[in-house]
C-alpha cells in the first residue's frame, strides 16, 4: 500500500423480489477515478426458486484530490439495489434504488476523494456526507481547499479551517467571485481577498462586502472564523443567521 494513496472501498448489495421458475439475473458496476477505471465487475446469476442477493466489496487506493464516479447496472426485477462507499474510515451514505421493471437506469453518482487529513479536520466541523458530495457547498469548499493548499501543509493548524470556511461562504453566495468583480479563491492567501481583512497574525477579523450584489445564505461554517468581530453584508440578497459566538 502507498501510504500517498487513499483507500475507498465500495459495497454494493442487490436483493430480487421472490422469484419462481428458472431465472437469470446479469449486473454489472464500475468504479472510476480520475478518469481512469479502477473497477469493473460483471456478476451473472441463476435461480430456481426464492430471492437472489448479489454482494460484493472491493477497496481500492486512489489519488487524493480527484473525483470518483461508480456505475451500477443490473437486468432484473430487482427490489433494492444499495451502494455504500467508504473513503478511508468514513461512510458516505448509501445510495438505496428500488426497481421493478427489467430495464432501469444505472445508479450513478460521483464524489471527490480527499487527501487523508484534510477529510479527517474537516468532518469534525462538518457533516462528512457533505464534504464528501460534489453537490453541497462544503463539498465544493473542501475540493477546492485540498487541491490549492496541497502544499501549504495546512492540516492541524487554524489557517486549514479558515480557508474552508471563507470558501463555504464563497460557494454559499451564488457568484461571490468573478461574476462580481471580487476576487475570491484566486489564492491561498485569503487576507488578499476583496472585502477580507485580517489582523497580524493573519487571522480574519472583518468581511465587509455591501451591496456586491450576492445572493445566497450565510453557511453555519461561518462560525469556524473565531477571531471574526465585524461582518457587514448589507445591500445583497443574502439570509440566514451569524452565530453569537
Amino acid at each position: 500500500k502507498d501510504p500517498r494513496m487513499t483507500p475507498v472501498s465500495i459495497v454494493l448489495k442487490m436483493t430480487t423480489m421472490p422469484v419462481y421458475g428458472d431465472v437469470s439475473f446479469y449486473s454489472t458496476w464500475e468504479v472510476y477515478c480520475g478518469g481512469v477505471e479502477y473497477l469493473y465487475s460483471p456478476s451473472l446469476g441463476y435461480e430456481e426458486f426464492g430471492s437472489v442477493e448479489v454482494f460484493g466489496i472491493h477497496t481500492i487506493f486512489v489519488e487524493p484530490r480527484v473525483s470518483c464516479k461508480v456505475v451500477a447496472e443490473t437486468k432484473f426485477y430487482f427490489d433494492e439495489i444499495s451502494i455504500s462507499v467508504y473513503h478511508n474510515s468514513s461512510e458516505i451514505t448509501p445510495i438505496v434504488a428500488h426497481y421493478y421493471t427489467w430495464e432501469m437506469e444505472p445508479i450513478e453518482f460521483e464524489f471527490p476523494v480527499l487527501s487523508g487529513c484534510m477529510l479527517d479536520e474537516l468532518s469534525t466541523v462538518s457533516d462528512v456526507n457533505d464534504v464528501l458530495d460534489y453537490n453541497s457547498i462544503q463539498g465544493q469548499a473542501a475540493a477546492w481547499v485540498d487541491v490549492e493548499a496541497s502544499d501549504l501543509s495546512l492540516c492541524g493548524t487554524e489557517f486549514l479551517l479558515q480557508l474552508y470556511a471563507l470558501a463555504t461562504i464563497n460557494f454559499s453566495f451564488d457568484g461571490t467571485t468573478k461574476e462580481n468583480g471580487l476576487s475570491w479563491l484566486s489564492s491561498t492567501n485569503a487576507c488578499k481577498w476583496s472585502g477580507i481583512f485580517c489582523d497580524h497574525t493573519g487571522s480574519v477579523s472583518v468581511i465587509f462586502l455591501v451591496n456586491e450584489g450576492l445572493t445566497g445564505r450565510i453557511p453555519g461554517e461561518i462560525s469556524l472564523l473565531t477571531d471574526l468581530e465585524i461582518i457587514n453584508f448589507a445591500i445583497n440578497d443574502i439570509n440566514g443567521t451569524i452565530p453569537s459566538e
